[in-house]
């Protein structure tokens, strides 16, 4: 497979910008909410995790032990691989920075790497390939079913950039949530780091960020990039370390808001938490906001546990959640969901 280079990226980013189509929908209003209680345990005493994803019946599971951070278990909890560690070798990564699956594909960035790995599990062992390199300094980037690639690197006026096969600037997108009172441009690219979703299903995407109450909605449309529809319950708000310079903080105000995001074909899914991220420094939540691939407010779910990530069968009938357990240790659990929930 082909392997790209973009190490000048950085270099051009400043060259390509586009405003952003600025829609806010106010704040979010579920009318309809579930409680899940009694899942099946799949998986027990298992390591934190940080992402899940679920493809071909496979559970994909990032967690943080530096000598295995992926397992792969089927869907009724059995373990059919580990792999891949912290280190400088071929199928060894700096960090897991995201995982996705597309068109039954699974990919895993490398941030600090600079590495877009496609990784398979074949005969009792993962193997990764490096597609993409020297994609440092991004705070995603993962490759589009066209072969093109959607980055979104830090501390640029970018916050979205899409490239070709061989690392062109397609299109641009500068577009941020609101940023506090006091706070610099420059704060506020770093500050606007966090999770994105994706459904290669109609080329749409959703974002959250640290700090931010609400959720951005975009779609990838005749080689554009458009924002289309943002939901928040409060502002983003954070500080800076002393009060001073640029590094981003959080504050006494600062909230959990948006975390985890997951996409569907026909949904996106986010963990939310109104707690204070000095009460919960581990950003875990109890509920989850399920919106239409427009933005537009389904419903809720809402958990006796708290969860640490979660993942969804693309027909919207099967939920996995990593969650603590009563001894707050982390099991995998199984829920099946209802096709509407009750009033």
């Amino acid at each position: 497979m082909k392997s790209f280079n973009y190490t000048f990226l950085a270099i051009v980013l400043t060259l390509a910008s586009c405003q952003s189509n600025d829609k806010d929908n106010g704040e979010v209003d579920f009318s309809e909410s579930v409680t899940l209680q009694d899942g099946n345990v799949l998986v027990s005493n298992c390591d934190p995790v940080d992402y899940m994803v679920l493809c071909d019946s496979l559970l994909w599971i990032a967690g943080q032990d530096q000598n295995e951070l992926l397992h792969v278990y089927d869907v009724s909890g059995k373990l059919l691989d580990s792999g891949m560690s912290i280190g400088q070798g071929g199928d060894d990564v700096l960090e897991v920075s995201s995982i996705r699956s597309i068109n039954g594909k699974i990919y895993v960035y490398d941030s600090r790497g600079g590495v877009i790995d496609e990784v398979v599990c074949r005969d009792g062992k993962l193997d990764a390939t490096g597609i993409v390199r020297d994609m440092r300094f991004q705070d995603d980037a993962f490759m589009l079913p066209d072969s093109s690639m959607l980055a979104l690197p830090l501390n640029s006026s970018n916050a979205y950039v899409m490239l070709d096969s061989e690392g062109s600037i397609l299109d641009s997108l500068s577009y941020f949530p609101p940023k506090p009172d006091g706070i610099s441009d420059a704060t506020h690219y770093l500050a606007c780091t966090g999770k994105l979703a994706y459904s290669p299903a109609d080329t749409t995407f959703a974002r959250t960020v640290a700090y931010d109450g609400g959720i951005d909605f975009f779609a990838v449309k005749n080689g554009r990039i458009s924002h289309t529809a943002r939901y928040a319950n409060f502002d983003m708000v954070y500080t800076t370390y002393r009060d001073e310079g640029k590094f981003p903080v959080p504050s006494d105000e600062s909230r959990i808001g948006y975390s985890h995001v997951y996409a569907t074909p026909d949904h996106f899914y986010a963990s939310y938490s109104v707690q204070k991220c000095l009460d919960n420094p581990t950003g875990m939540s109890t509920e989850i906001h399920v919106f239409d691939h427009n933005g537009k407010p389904q419903y809720k779910m809402l958990f006796e546990h708290p969860i640490q990530a979660f993942a969804v069968s693309e027909d919207d009938a099967h939920l996995y959640v990593a969650e603590a357990d009563n001894d707050d240790d982390t099991v995998i659990k199984h829920y099946i969901l209802q096709s509407k929930p009750n009033k």
